[in-house]
């Protein structure tokens, strides 16, 4: 008897070898694919020029700042440090380098210049019954020039313009007028300019630009 259940104990055995052999392997885990990443703006930002009163270069260097932060949290474009705008161009022209030598890997310039700088000024709000109302306002607005790097090609021209008082405040994007309430201060029209600003770009960069 006790032979008997050792041939079957070996017998089970050598069963259980054959199927482990003859059993098909378990298929590969699947390879998850590469995250496939977003084509962007290859972009640089030039210092914003003063061209009224009041304005200094202290604000054009920070609006440029400001920019370049609001362009790259949209994730549509690759944002290049500002000072190499100037050292590269400026290598360009005098070294008669190629342009996409010099200029690579930025494909697209922004250069503004500040046209419209109050930071602080009386506005009327209205009046009801001989009494008026007065607030004070802030407005800022500039000219863009979106440029090709490569070839100084300008790509599209734009105006950008943010407003903010004390009881109201108005946005202006391509001629329309949109009201809102917003607290006041020249940070608050800094902002609505440089919103308008960010749509605007996306807007008006070709999509050939997009790698």
């Amino acid at each position: 008897m006790k032979m008997f259940r050792a041939i079957l104990v070996m017998s089970a055995l050598c069963a259980g070898q054959v199927l482990a052999q003859t059993a098909p392997a378990a298929p590969p885990a699947p390879v998850s694919a590469p995250p496939v990443s977003e084509p962007q703006v290859h972009i640089a930002v030039g210092v914003f020029k003063c061209n009224v009163r009041l304005c200094t270069s202290e604000l054009g260097t920070g609006l440029a700042d400001a920019l370049m932060n609001a362009l790259s949290e949209t994730g549509k474009f690759a944002v290049y440090e500002r000072e190499n705008v100037p050292q590269l161009v400026q290598n360009n022209m005098i070294a008669g380098t190629d342009p996409t030598a010099a200029l690579s890997p930025v494909d697209v310039l922004v250069f503004g210049n500040i046209n419209v700088y109050e930071p602080e000024s009386s506005s009327g709000q209205g009046c009801f019954m001989g009494v008026c109302l007065g607030g004070k306002e802030s407005r800022i607005g500039a000219d863009l020039r979106i440029v090709d790097s490569k070839t100084g090609r300008v790509l599209a021209t734009t105006k950008v313009e943010g407003k903010s008082s004390t009881t109201g405040g108005s946005i202006y994007f391509n001629g329309l007028s949109l009201g809102g309430k917003q607290s006041s201060g020249l940070d608050k029209a800094v902002g609505a300019m440089l919103t308008q600003a960010v749509q605007v770009l996306q807007s008006k960069v070709p999509a050939s630009y997009y790698r």
